[in-house]
């Protein structure tokens, strides 16, 4: 598991100012995009991966079990245990849930 990554605050202004200046055009008309990261965007796959990597590790903590392997390649995870059976989503439904829209 990777250890917890911590950024400067900088990091968070520049992030909060490259998406809150995404404009796009549709039909000849300019939009400023209001929700989300951009596809297509630089920032997408850096910002995603850095929220997967988050996610992964709060997922990690809550499982009653130690996976002997476990990997992840953007979002597709592999994962396997010696235990007969384990409800995963047990354990990890409140984690989804708590995910803002």
């Amino acid at each position: 598991m990777k250890e917890k990554r911590t950024f400067p605050k900088e990091f968070f202004k520049a992030l909060e100012l490259v998406l809150n200046s995404t404009i796009f055009s549709f039909n000849d008309k300019f939009y400023k995009q209001t929700f989300s990261i951009p596809m297509g965007s630089s920032l997408s796959s850096i910002v995603s991966d850095i929220v997967m990597q988050d996610l992964e590790m709060k997922a990690l903590q809550r499982l009653p079990i130690s996976p002997f392997f476990y990997v992840r390649y953007v979002d597709d995870i592999a994962l396997a245990h010696d235990a007969l059976y384990i409800d995963i989503l047990h354990w990890l439904t409140p984690l989804i849930h708590s995910i803002p829209d």
